[in-house]
């Protein structure tokens, strides 16, 4: 699948909830319209199926390793159907010497799906070597996390990149809850800015404060390789959290 629209502050720069040229903001929305017209993206970054990249994690050249998978778009974005969907979990199913990861803005939906999916396997719980996650990445969609608990499936993690403000809790009534943040039943974090041209600058205090939640709550952290971290970022600073280190996997859009 390729293709998406912007449906939070995330998705590009300031203005992304309003109309703008095609190609500003989004990193794989600006690949996409670049390539239009090319064989791997003939209408650019409007939503397309592409039913024939389900064979590549089939084939015997992908030894068995972690698969990002629809980086170039968002597996429950609303123009893909449910047995769409489902053709992608059947073959994520099948293949289970590999690890799939994946990442939405849209975890409503996903929850939607999942537990038809579920229904229609016979399953009690989406299987460990299939990991769902969503981004955050600010205070107003904590509540995604909310959404992502309440999926029943082994692996759950959640992307703060590009992080775009601290996640506290401008309404909370005691001060002391400001800066808390549920990390119940969450496995893994990941924590990174923006990264390219005109990106929106991190502050590194807000990352920080989520990695000592993390410590303090048993979730792995790891920071991203993509964005601009200073010198002092570099390593020391992360190793200490339950988790270190940068995720490597395959894309499968």
């Amino acid at each position: 699948m390729s293709g998406c629209d912007r449906v939070s502050e995330g998705c590009g720069d300031p203005l992304a909830l309003e109309p703008r040229p095609r190609g500003s903001g989004c990193y794989a929305e600006a690949l996409a319209e670049r390539m239009r017209g090319t064989a791997a993206f003939p209408v650019g970054f409007d939503t397309v199926f592409k039913p024939w990249m389900l064979r590549k994690p089939r084939s015997k050249a992908w030894r068995p390793g972690r698969i990002f998978v629809n980086s170039m778009s968002d597996l429950f974005h609303r123009d893909f159907t449910h047995d769409q969907i489902a053709q992608v979990f059947a073959v994520m199913l099948e293949e289970r010497r590999h690890d799939y990861l994946i990442l939405t803005k849209r975890p409503e939906r996903m929850r939607a799906m999942i537990d038809r999916w579920l229904v229609e396997t016979e399953l009690d719980q989406v299987p460990e070597h299939i990991w769902l996650g969503t981004s955050i990445e600010l205070a107003k969609y904590r509540h995604r996390a909310d959404v992502l608990r309440d999926i029943p499936v082994a692996v759950r993690f959640i992307s703060f990149e590009p992080l775009l403000g601290p996640i506290d809790r401008h309404d909370a009534e005691d001060p002391a809850q400001r800066w808390d943040f549920d990390l119940t039943g969450i496995s893994w974090a990941i924590v990174g800015g923006e990264s390219g041209p005109g990106y929106r600058a991190m502050d590194h205090t807000w990352a920080h404060h989520i990695r000592d939640l993390c410590r303090q709550q048993g979730t792995a952290a790891s920071r991203s390789a993509r964005q601009r971290w200073h010198d002092y970022d570099r390593g020391r600073a992360w190793r200490d959290a339950v988790g270190y280190g940068v995720i490597e996997a395959r894309v499968v859009e």
